[in-house]
């Protein structure tokens, strides 16, 4: 059987891609060769890649959009750490608080009591200065003479009951030297007992049992009676001094004329007091508070039994000046409780303290040394301002919402007005670290 060969089929380099729009096969059956159009599957085929194709674009239009948005997330995750870490590392606060006040009058008694610890009782300290001047007076006269040193001492009494001790009772000093007091005195009883006794006192003259240079002693020393040993009052009695003993001497003694000494002592006195209230206006400082009347100084005078190397007399004058002086605070606190009814016991600051009128009750019983406690009086119109505790309110505001700052004016009642600035500008709390926080006090 014969096969027929199609004479027209073509190579398919012969038809451009872009015109080909039909696909032929050809199938062997019982007659031969036999050619199949396929039209239909051609153009199902088309259908399938186009829909195909259409549905990768979509798919790759949703990863592309799916990727941006992660972008965009991660981006604004990123923007949002790089924010906290600025905010956290460049955070500070500056807070501006306007402090609580008030003007009172003022006329009111006070008690004061020397280092004492109760309850509604002032307490006041002691500070004590001392300053030497020497100045030269031309000797006038000599004369042989015989004198015994004199100086001023305190005898204590750490019994309860007053102590009587008779004319030329004898004190020992610590190198075996004796000196007598000239006239009997009375040692009040003690106060108090156990810890807290506070021994009575009294300050009397001594004199040297004998005449001579020997016995003088410029130094501050510790007596005993020697007439009380072997009894229960041999260590309740003793005695200490005050100042220098001095002016013992035998030989010819050179003096100047009654009316230079008394001068030159004049003198000596009113340049030392100078000398001592520039000091002691130095050595108080901005915590305490000292008043005038509370200001005492006791001066000495001593003449020199020979003359000094360039022939004269140098007269020495030595003052002891003794101050009471009182915490600026606890002063401030006794005088809010004095005139406030509301007053909590806050810490408070009397800003115009210094201008307060202070007089000392009974002044002129007054003895220095005497007694521990006393009374005075204070008027005016005091400026009180509540104080605030910084490193309190600082911890307070650590980490603390700007907004609830309005809680804080309960529990510190110095708050009468309180604004803050934080940056960065967007954080919406205080700083966790109380050192960013600084605190700028104002009145209104």
């Amino acid at each position: 059987m014969s096969t027929k060969v199609p004479q027209d089929i073509k190579a398919p380099e012969d038809y451009p891609e872009e015109n080909f729009e039909r696909k032929w096969d050809y199938a062997r059956d019982g007659s031969g060769l036999k050619e199949r159009n396929h039209s239909n599957t051609t153009e199902k085929t088309s259908n399938t890649m186009l829909s195909s194709k259409k549905n990768q674009n979509i798919i790759h239009k949703i990863i592309s959009g799916f990727s941006w948005k992660i972008g965009l997330v991660f981006v604004a995750l990123i923007a949002i750490v790089l924010f906290l870490v600025i905010g956290q590392k460049f955070a500070s606060a500056n807070v501006k608080i306007v402090l609580s006040q008030q003007t009172v009058t003022l006329n009111n008694s006070f008690a004061a009591t020397h280092n004492t610890s109760l309850e509604g009782v002032l307490s006041y300290q002691i500070v004590k200065l001392q300053e030497t001047v020497t100045k030269d007076v031309q000797p006038t006269s000599e004369e042989n003479v015989e004198q015994k040193a004199t100086g001023q001492i305190v005898v204590y009494n750490k019994h309860n009951e007053n102590q009587r001790l008779i004319i030329n009772t004898r004190f020992e000093a610590p190198d075996g030297k004796i000196y007598r007091i000239k006239k009997p005195i009375v040692i009040p009883g003690a106060k108090g007992s156990g810890d807290t006794i506070v021994p009575g006192s009294l300050e009397v003259a001594v004199y040297a049992d004998k005449p001579g240079q020997e016995y003088n002693n410029a130094g501050i020393v510790d007596f005993t009676v020697p007439g009380l040993k072997n009894t229960p009052l041999y260590n309740d009695i003793f005695a200490k001094s005050k100042t220098g003993i001095a002016g013992g001497y035998i030989g010819v003694l050179k003096s100047a004329s009654e009316e230079d000494i008394q001068t030159t002592s004049q003198s000596l006195q009113q340049e030392i007091r100078t000398l001592l209230l520039s000091k002691i206006k130095s050595a108080i400082d901005k915590e305490n508070i000292l008043y005038d009347d509370m200001v005492f100084i006791d001066f000495t005078t001593q003449v020199p039994t020979e003359v000094s190397a360039n022939g004269m007399l140098s007269i020495k004058g030595t003052g002891l000046l003794q101050a009471i002086v009182f915490g600026r605070e606890e002063l401030s606190g006794r005088i809010a409780e004095k005139t406030l009814s509301s007053y909590d016991g806050s810490t408070v600051l009397v800003r115009n303290l210094d201008d307060m009128k202070f007089t000392l009750e009974n002044k002129e019983e007054f003895i220095f040394g005497k007694q521990s406690s006393f009374n005075f009086s204070l008027s005016g119109a005091p400026h009180i301002v509540w104080e605030i505790d910084s490193i309190a309110l600082k911890n307070d505001l650590v980490g603390l919402p700007k907004g609830s700052m309005s809680t804080l004016a309960e529990k510190h009642s110095s708050i009468r007005k309180i604004e803050a600035k934080i940056k960065p500008f967007w954080r919406r709390s205080f700083p966790n670290n109380p050192d960013l926080i600084t605190i700028e006090e104002t009145l209104e």
